[in-house]
């Protein structure tokens, strides 16, 4: 067989692994096996935009912030004091030494804000009513007894409770008529069911109060797992 044949041969055997892998990640299988997804699976490809402020340090973009507060008080015809306006000139200069172009950031500040926002809050249609599968963890909304019967599923133990919550189309709204007995916050679950796209908000109680949260996707679950079991 000569090298011509081999390399044929190499290129059906790759066309026909990348097939199967095609087909097998995105559609139920006609056994009806629901489709197993991963969190990055939730988040739907959107045309790449150039984020600048990824750039910048944690204390350059703490900086740049106190800069749109004083000019945003100067637009507002506020008059600074000459301790503040002293600030405003000193942190500005910082900025522009280390190369960071203040005026060019805060012109693009909104823009680059809304596309954000986009990017947070797109679904993916395509798993409107599909039978899934999705590991993550739970953060209780309601409890029949012991069990809890709702509650949001989130990609990272202990999301929403001290810190910032994961965007919408990272957070599931889940609803398990026969409850679930949890084992805690940082134990994982399986949770299967059938998915509904589409935005919700709802209340999140936690030890220091309520927090409001949204979500991009809803199960009606027909089973919760641990996720070891």
């Amino acid at each position: 067989m000569g090298a011509k044949d081999m390399k044929s041969i190499r290129y059906l055997l790759l066309l026909g692994c990348l097939l199967s892998a095609t087909l097998g990640a995105g559609v139920v299988s006609a056994g009806g096996e629901p489709r197993v997804l991963g969190w990055p699976d939730l988040v739907p490809p959107l045309p790449a935009f150039d984020d600048p402020f990824l750039a910048l340090t944690s204390d350059q973009l703490a900086r740049l912030a106190q800069v749109a507060r004083f000019r945003e008080r100067r637009r507002r015809r506020e008059v600074l004091q000459e301790e503040s306006a002293a600030l405003l000139a000193e942190l500005t200069h910082a900025l522009e030494q280390q190369g960071v172009d203040v005026d060019d950031l805060l012109a693009q500040r909104e823009d680059i804000k809304q596309k954000r926002q986009a990017a947070a809050e797109s679904v993916d249609p395509s798993l409107d009513e599909r039978r899934v599968r999705i590991p993550g963890y739970l953060l209780p909304l309601e409890f029949t007894g012991t069990r809890v019967t709702e509650f949001l599923l989130v990609p990272t133990v202990g999301a929403c409770i001290h810190v910032p919550p994961p965007p919408p189309n990272q957070m599931v709204h889940v609803t398990f008529a026969d409850g679930f007995e949890t084992q805690g916050l940082y134990s994982p679950v399986w949770v299967e069911g059938t998915m509904a796209v589409g935005g919700g908000e709802t209340e999140l109680f936690l030890k220091d109060g309520t927090a409001g949260v949204s979500f991009g996707y809803r199960i009606d679950a027909i089973d919760v797992a641990n996720y070891n079991d």
